[in-house]
């Protein structure tokens, strides 16, 4: 199953788990399928658009965050907790992975949490388009950072959207917070 697939396969489960049915069809009906093309990024607007109308922001928070632990894939979360598994310095890790450019290749960690600054989208879906699309998909990407941040550490996190370049901010921030353990 190609990524486009899987993503728009997640987003039918999260809307359905999180909001229902009847909410799901309201907010896909008449798109088709998720483009895998230049196109994606309209079909993402509008699926966005329609979710920011009819759902509340909890729900919406879910359904991509459901998306985004899709999206990062079962053999990347496969070697990142072989990555994880190689370090027991966190310093030591987030140097490995910013030469990596991972996580924006600026991550930080402040106390005990990390913070990982993008100063773009890097998601393919929406990275190259023009037109304004709403900050409710930031949420994918807390999805994204919470599956391959609990593999790297092995165990759960907490990802914070801080700033989000969708709402006009200069760069998109999250801070992880790793559970006790």
């Amino acid at each position: 199953m190609t990524k486009t697939k899987a993503w728009e396969r997640a987003l039918v489960e999260g809307l359905d788990r999180f909001a229902g049915q009847e909410a799901r069809e309201r907010v896909l009906s008449g798109l088709g399928d998720l483009p895998s093309s230049s196109e994606a990024a309209d079909w993402v607007r509008e699926v966005m658009a329609r979710m920011d109308q009819g759902l509340d922001p909890a729900t919406r928070a879910a359904v991509l965050e459901l998306c985004g632990q899709t999206c990062v894939g079962a053999e990347r979360v496969a070697r990142a907790r072989g990555v994880g598994q190689q370090f027991t310095d966190l310093v030591a890790l987030l140097a490995f992975l910013n030469e990596r450019h991972i996580g924006g290749g600026k991550l930080r960690l402040d106390r005990d949490v990390i913070y990982a600054v993008y100063d773009r989208c890097y998601c393919p879906r929406i990275s190259q388009s023009t037109e304004r699309i709403s900050p409710t998909y930031c949420h994918c990407s807390r999805g994204w950072l919470s599956a391959l941040f609990g593999a790297l550490l092995g165990r759960a996190v907490e990802v914070e959207l801080v700033s989000s370049i969708l709402a006009g901010n200069p760069v998109c921030e999250f801070a992880i917070r790793p559970s006790a353990g």
